[in-house]
C-alpha cells in the first residue's frame, strides 16, 4: 500500500514540474495546434518524467518505456482537447501581457471548469498507471 502512495506521489509531482516548472510559453501557445513540436515537447517530458519514475518500480525497461509512451499520447490529447475546447467556448485566448509578450489571458469561471476537468484527467491516467504497475 506505501508503495502505491509513492508512486501516485512521484508522478503527481513530477506533473507539478512538468506541467508548471518547466512548461514554457513555447508550449503552452501551441498545444492546440496538432503536431505542433511545442505540444509534443512538452508531452514528451511528461512521458520522459513517468519513465524515469517507473524504472524504480519495474524490473522490465520496456514495459516502464510502454507506459511513458502512453502517458505522453494521453497527456498530448488531453492538452489538445482542452485548448480546442477553451476555445469552442471562448474562455480564453491567446494575447499579449503588459510588455507586450505572448502569454493567455483568462477572462472566464468556464476556463476553470475546463482546467479542472483537464487536471482530473492527468491524474486519472496516473492512476492508471499505479495500477498497471503494482497491483
Amino acid at each position: 500500500m506505501f508503495e502505491i502512495a509513492i508512486l501516485f506521489a512521484l508522478l503527481s509531482l513530477k506533473h507539478f514540474i512538468a506541467d508548471g516548472l518547466l512548461q514554457t510559453p513555447y508550449q503552452f501557445l501551441n498545444k492546440g495546434t496538432l503536431g505542433h513540436p511545442g505540444g509534443i515537447m512538452h508531452a514528451g517530458l511528461h512521458g520522459f518524467g513517468t519513465g524515469f519514475i517507473l524504472i524504480f518500480f519495474v524490473d522490465m525497461p520496456g514495459y516502464a518505456a510502454g507506459l511513458a509512451i502512453l502517458d505522453m499520447i494521453f497527456h498530448y490529447f488531453i492538452d489538445f482537447s482542452k485548448v480546442k475546447l477553451d476555445k469552442f467556448f471562448g474562455c480564453s485566448s491567446q494575447g499579449t501581457d503588459d510588455l507586450g509578450k505572448k502569454c493567455l489571458r483568462i477572462y472566464s469561471p468556464m476556463y476553470f471548469y475546463l482546467l479542472v476537468a483537464d487536471q482530473s484527467l492527468h491524474m486519472a491516467t496516473y492512476g492508471v498507471i499505479v495500477a498497471l504497475t503494482l497491483l
